[in-house]
């Protein structure tokens, strides 16, 4: 009955989306008629339990009896898996709802941002919304004035039309690729709509609200059945949900570090973007790997960025011991591998159903745990075994030592490590790179085997490919445990119909780098060169001051709710992660321009490398524009991103 619980509280409230597409009818009979007429799910799936889930997802006295839980026979596994759903979706939004809005949107989403006030006698401006439209790094953020009913209406028509679309493209046999791929189908479509304006201001996502629910009734389902309780039962005051926060320390020392500067000049930008991209893959695996042992979703991870992560799970004793275990595992793995420079605090809380509708008090407590367990870096290590403590390692000639992180080559080479050269290359890869593969417990060898990049993190392997090696690479990976990850492109379900039992998704990331004309990362060295005046590199470090405070003061008390804290954390992520990469792309340089374009430049820049026979030749234009053709950023074009 787990799968029914999940589908349904992730589908509770899809008709309110039809709603605001101007279809008629209370929004629970739209979201049974979406799972009889639309959802494919696969075999074995009830749709009638499922319809009946959706349709009864609150118990209202002003409902009709057909429309409440309590309206179905007492004891009843139906009763008990719509209670879950209930639930689930009051904690959720925050709030013991006494009703619920219904009919079309009178206005889009409201910025999230607009609630947080530190001082608050502000007055913040309301006439900003976001745009109703899929989620992609085009228009993401457009700011905009009041719509008319009927211009809503005509757009989110037109947005429940594609997503319709779509999501007859999510067929499976697999159940767990069916749940991923929809999953990833209502964060496409679904991050820009409306929720709900309940008691407060309409600003959370109907994402946001549909995730949080599912991954609550998750934890309450596996508690129920595991302990034996009614739900009923003391709802409010037992703590059946675990709280997992994971943060990683030695982020900046590690991304830095350098042991003799001069030797280590060369090859620069991939190292750190390798590096920084790295800690993101290690992070994933961390979080990817704890869901795993607990058998849980994606959609428990509530989010996993900046080197943080935080997941929700079932409070159960088997899940508090497995995450100790691991707990030990992961960071002797880190201990062992790297010297001690990383270190992730990983620590829990028990809350109740009432806590986390004070989620971010929860929050706060938690992350005062974990901040405890970074001041004891590897105790758990130290009480467990003191040989990791012991003096180690022998005298070597100080060539020996890789030039970039100082750690000893156990081969005797000189020069760079083989971690440092796995960054190096890991970085090239990515600026390149379309699509990010992971799978657990993959059989040896696939790179060789595809010539594909690969990166592996405990047992979970990170492939990065290119459009072009894509097919070849899924045609031998059908049986696999794999997610395929579209980056920068919501465009994920291409592939689906072809392979129909894989896990599709989209991931943002920060790629846009400037290329040459094969499409390799260009050096500082090359960069510099094309600096006006001194060939110096210019570097803006951008940070979001009082993140911390935000999150802990911004927002209101009675508003911070775990759908709206969830809304804020993805909102940031999304301009951090994805829209810078567009802000990026507005500067460029162009290289093999047209001969008209040719003689709009106003310079030449030629730079050779100490490697190359020839030197790359590149333009710099003046306030004119390129014609249509060279505008258009590499492979296509002529440009290139200067960022």
């Amino acid at each position: 009955m787990e799968k029914p619980i999940q589908l349904a509280a992730l589908l509770h409230d899809i008709g309110k989306f039809w709603q605001r597409a101007g279809e008629s009818g209370m929004h629970q009979y739209l979201s049974k008629k979406f799972i009889e007429d639309i959802l494919q799910p696969p075999e074995g799936i009830d749709k009638k339990l499922l319809s009946t889930l959706v349709l009864r997802h609150h118990d209202r006295q002003d409902l009709p009896v057909d429309l409440r839980v309590s309206g179905l026979p007492k004891y009843s596994i139906e009763r008990t898996l719509a209670r879950i759903v209930s639930e689930a979706d009051n904690i959720s939004a925050g709030m013991d709802r006494e009703y619920d809005e219904e009919g079309e949107a009178e206005h889009p989403l409201l910025p999230i941002f607009l609630d947080v006030k530190l001082k608050r006698n502000k007055k913040t401006s309301d006439n900003r919304y976001y745009n109703p439209v899929h989620l992609g790094l085009d228009g993401m953020f457009s700011e905009i004035g009041d719509f008319s009913e009927e211009e809503l209406k005509r757009t989110h028509f037109e947005l429940w039309k594609n997503f319709e679309k779509e999501a007859a493209l999510v067929q499976s046999h697999d159940y767990n690729s069916f749940l991923n791929n929809l999953y990833f189908l209502l964060r496409k479509y679904t991050s820009f709509v409306l929720s709900a304006g309940y008691r407060t201001k309409p600003d959370i996502s109907l994402f946001d609200h549909l995730k949080t629910t599912a991954a609550i009734a998750n934890c309450l389902y596996k508690f129920v059945m595991e302990e034996n309780v009614a739900v009923e039962d003391r709802t409010q005051e037992s703590k059946r949900y675990l709280l997992i926060e994971g943060d990683l320390s030695g982020i900046q020392d590690f991304i830095s570090q350098v042991a003799t500067p001069e030797e280590a000049r060369k090859r620069t930008s991939r190292r750190l973007r390798g590096r920084s991209f790295w800690l993101n893959l290690l992070m994933d695996a961390v979080a990817t790997k704890i869901i795993d042992e607990l058998d849980l979703p994606e959609m428990n991870i509530l989010w996993n960025t900046g080197g943080h992560f935080l997941i929700i799970t079932p409070n159960l004793e088997w899940v508090k011991e497995r995450i100790e275990i691991l707990r030990s595992e992961i960071n002797k793995r880190l201990f062992e591998d790297y010297d001690g420079k990383l270190f992730i605090a990983i620590s829990t809380l028990q809350c109740s159903a009432k806590d986390l509708k004070n989620f971010w008090e929860m929050k706060e407590r938690l992350t005062r745990e974990t901040n405890r367990l970074k001041r004891q870096k590897f105790i758990e290590i130290l009480s467990e075994d003191l040989k990791f403590f012991e003096p180690k390692g022998e005298n070597t000639p100080i060539k020996s030592h890789c030039v970039v992180c100082g750690a000893c080559n156990k081969n005797g080479d000189t020069g760079l490590c083989e971690l440092c050269k796995r960054h190096e290359d890991l970085g090239r890869e990515l600026a390149k790179a379309d699509y990010l593969v992971r799978g657990l417990n993959l059989p040896e060898e696939l790179s060789f085997k595809f010539k594909i990049f690969e990166i592996k993190i405990f047992e979970i392997s990170y492939f990065l490919l290119t459009e072009d090696k894509l097919d070849a690479f899924l045609s031998g990976m059908q049986r696999e445990r794999i997610v395929v990850y579209r980056l920068n492109n919501t465009n994920f379900l291409d592939r689906s119909s072809k392979y129909p039992d894989v896990s599709f998704g989209f991931k943002f990331i920060g790629n846009t780098v400037p290329l040459d004309e094969e499409e390799n990362v260009l050096p500082f060295e090359q960069i510099a060169e094309m600096s006006k005046g001194a060939a110096k590199l210019g570097i803006l470090k951008a940070d979001l001051d009082n993140l911390g405070k935000i999150f802990a003061e911004g927002l209101e008390k009675e508003v911070q709710s775990i759908s709206r804290i969830h809304t804020l954390s993805s909102m940031l992520e999304l301009f951090f992660a994805g829209y810078l990469n567009k802000i990026c792309e507005r500067h460029y340089v162009f290289y093999g321009l047209c001969d008209e374009c040719k003689d709009k430049k106003r310079r030449k820049i030629e730079i050779k490398d100490d490697k190359e026979e020839m030197p790359f030749i590149y333009y710099e234009i003046d306030e004119e524009k390129v014609c249509q053709n060279c505008e258009l950023p590499s492979p296509e074009g002529a440009g290139s991103s200067l960022c």
